[in-house]
C-alpha cells in the first residue's frame, strides 16, 4: 500500500519503517492538523478495521479525512476533547474514544491514541486505533449493571426509609393506644374497685343490720364480677394479639352450638323480660368443622349486648342461615344475632371493634359493660378468617351479623 505522496510520507520511506506500519497490527495513519484535516497515510490494519479491501475503498469511505473517519455524531465532542488534551500537555498522548461506520454500515467504538507534532510539512496528528467494540460493551453492561445495582440499592433505602417511617408511626400509634388503653382501664377498674371497697366499708359499718348487710353483698358480688370481666376480658384480647391463641378445630353441630347460646342466655333474658328466640332453620349442612369454643364465645358476646341493651317486652333473634351452593366441601354461613334495643348511630359502627369504645348512649343509660365485647368477636373473627357487620338504628335496635366460610364435613 503506498502512502500519498507527501514530504511526511516521503520521510516515512526514507526511515525504513513504511513496510512496519503497513504490517503492524493496529491502525496507524497520520493527518494534518489544518482545516481539512486531510490524511496524508493509513496502514493497512487501519483499513481493515473500516471494513476496506484497499486504500482506494477506504478512500471512497471516508474521503480521506479524519472527519470523515469519525461518527457524525461525535466529531465534535472528539476534536473538543483532542483540543483540551493538547492545550494541557502537547507532549503527552491524547486518547478519544469514538464510533466509525464500517463500509458494511455497521458501527464500532474505537481507541484513539494520538500524537500532535510540528514537522517541516506542517503541523501532523500520529494516530494508533484500534477496534475497541467489546471492551466498550463490557464497560456499558459493567455501568448498566452498577446502575442497576445502584437503583436497587435506592429502591431498597427507599423501602428501609418507608419501613422506618411505619415502624415509627406504629411505635407512636402504640404509644397513644397504650395510653388510651391505661386510662380506659384505670376507669374500668377503679370503679368496680371502688364500689367494692365502699360497700365493704359500709357492710363493716352495719354488721348488726342483716338486710342491709345482704343488700351491700349482692353489690359487692355485681362489682366484682364486673371488676372480673375487665380483666379476662383485657387478658383475652392480650393473648390473641401476642399470637398465644390457636384454633382447635373439631367436626361439631353448628345448630347445636346455636342452640347453646340461647340456653345460657334464656334466664337473663327472661328475668329481664325479653323474649329470646333462635332459628337455625336456614342451615343446610349442619355438621361443619370449627373451633366450637371460639365460635358460641363470640356469638355469646353478641347475645350478652342485645340482652343487655334491650329494654323489656322486646324481642333478640339470633338465625342461623346458610347462603346457596357451597363448593369444594366449604360453605358460607351467617349468624344473625338482631334486638330491638337502643342502637348506635353511625358514626360508632365505623369504631365499635375497637378497645373500650362504648356508644353514648349506652353509657347514659347506666347499663355497665367494659367495651371489649366487640373488640373480643373481631379478634376471633380475624383468627376465623370471617367478617362482621352492623346494621344499626339509634332507638330502633341493631343487628350484627357474622359471616364465616366453614368446611362442612357431613352433607
Amino acid at each position: 500500500m503506498a502512502p500519498e505522496p507527501d514530504d511526511s510520507a516521503s520521510a516515512l520511506a526514507a526511515l525504513g519503517i513504511e513496510g512496519v506500519l503497513s504490517h503492524m497490527p493496529g491502525g496507524f495513519f497520520v493527518y494534518r492538523a489544518d482545516a481539512d484535516e486531510g490524511l496524508i497515510y493509513a496502514n493497512e490494519a487501519c483499513c481493515r478495521i473500516f471494513g476496506c479491501d484497499d486504500l482506494s475503498a477506504f478512500k471512497r469511505l471516508t474521503g480521506f479525512t479524519f472527519p470523515g473517519m469519525v461518527h457524525p455524531d461525535d466529531i465534535v465532542r472528539v476534536e473538543d476533547s483532542i483540543a483540551r488534551q493538547i492545550a494541557a500537555d502537547q507532549f503527552d498522548m491524547d486518547y478519544v474514544e469514538y464510533r466509525i461506520v464500517r463500509s458494511d454500515g455497521a458501527v464500532r467504538w474505537i481507541e484513539d491514541y494520538g500524537h500532535y507534532v510540528e514537522t517541516k510539512a506542517g503541523p501532523l496528528f500520529y494516530v494508533f486505533i484500534n477496534d475497541g467494540t467489546e471492551k466498550h460493551e463490557r464497560h456499558r453492561k459493567e455501568l448498566a449493571s452498577v446502575s442497576a445495582e445502584l437503583a436497587e440499592a435506592h429502591v431498597r433505602e427507599a423501602e428501609h426509609r418507608s419501613m422506618l417511617r411505619g415502624a415509627l408511626s406504629q411505635a407512636e400509634a402504640a404509644n397513644v393506644a397504650k395510653n388510651a388503653f391505661l386510662s380506659n382501664m384505670s376507669h374500668d377498674i377503679r370503679t368496680p374497685l371502688n364500689a367494692v371497697v365502699g360497700y365493704a366499708e359500709l357492710i363493716r359499718a352495719h354488721l348488726d343490720e342483716a338486710e342491709r348487710v345482704r343488700a351491700y353483698t349482692d353489690r359487692v358480688l355485681d362489682a366484682s364480677h364486673q371488676l372480673l370481666d375487665v380483666v379476662n376480658e383485657t387478658l383475652e384480647i392480650s393473648r390473641m394479639e401476642a399470637g398465644h391463641v390457636q384454633l382447635v378445630m373439631a367436626e361439631c353441630s353448628l345448630s347445636s352450638a346455636v342452640e347453646q347460646v340461647r340456653r345460657d342466655f334464656a334466664e337473663t333474658a327472661e328475668r329481664r323480660g325479653i323474649a329470646l328466640e333462635a332459628d337455625v332453620s336456614g342451615i343446610v349442612h349442619d355438621r361443619v368443622e370449627a373451633d366450637v369454643v371460639r365460635l358460641t364465645h363470640l356469638l355469646s358476646q353478641l347475645v350478652d349486648n342485645a340482652v343487655k341493651y334491650s329494654p323489656p317486652r322486646t324481642t333478640v333473634r339470633i338465625v342461623a342461615s346458610e347462603e346457596p351452593g357451597s363448593a369444594g366441601g366449604f360453605s358460607t354461613f351467617r349468624l344473625t344475632v338482631a334486638d330491638e334495643g337502643i342502637g348506635m348511630d353511625a358514626a360508632f359502627t365505623d369504631r365499635m371493634c375497637l378497645p373500650f369504645e362504648r356508644e353514648n348512649n349506652t353509657t347514659a343509660s347506666g347499663v355497665q359493660g367494659t367495651g371489649l365485647g366487640l373488640t373480643i368477636v373481631r379478634s376471633i373473627l380475624d383468627l376465623m378468617q370471617g367478617d362482621l357487620s352492623a346494621e344499626s338504628t339509634p332507638g330502633a335496635g341493631s343487628v350484627f351479623t357474622v359471616t364465616l366460610t366453614l368446611r362442612v364435613t357431613h352433607a
